[in-house]
């Protein structure tokens, strides 16, 4: 596809990567873009809003939960094509709207995603179970 569309110099499909690679890469993008279909938690959403950036989420999957959109960035329906253009081009502009996205990511993450977060509300299940 990539191909076929005249994309090879701006799309690069990398396959597998060690996760030192995946952090480079996330500090050197503006955001995550990954409207999928059927999409669990995604723990790559959490990897990009630790680091700041905003994330286009599906209408269809569970990345709307971890990002609340418009909050730390949006969400698109995967069958819209002109729409999920847009919405790419807003989240690579530079701008206050991006800075506000930014912003908001991290600060979502910090309050509710950190390695404390989870163990607090793991502990919370676990003593209910009592």
């Amino acid at each position: 596809l990539v191909m076929t569309k005249g994309l090879t110099k701006s799309v690069k499909l990398l396959g597998y990567i060690s996760e030192d690679t995946k952090h480079e890469l996330i500090t050197r993008c503006r955001c995550l873009a990954m409207p999928s279909r059927n999409e669990g938690f995604g723990l790559v959403y959490l990897e990009a809003m630790r680091l700041g950036r905003p994330c286009l989420v599906s209408m269809e999957d569970a990345g709307r939960e971890v990002v609340n959109p418009p909050e730390a960035g949006l969400a698109v329906d995967v069958n819209n094509t002109a729409n999920l253009v847009a919405k790419i081009c807003r989240l690579l502009a530079s701008g206050s709207e991006w800075e506000e996205w930014s912003r908001a990511a991290r600060s979502r993450y910090e309050c509710s995603y950190t390695r404390n977060h989870f163990q607090d509300r793991l502990y919370g299940v676990l003593e209910q179970t009592r």
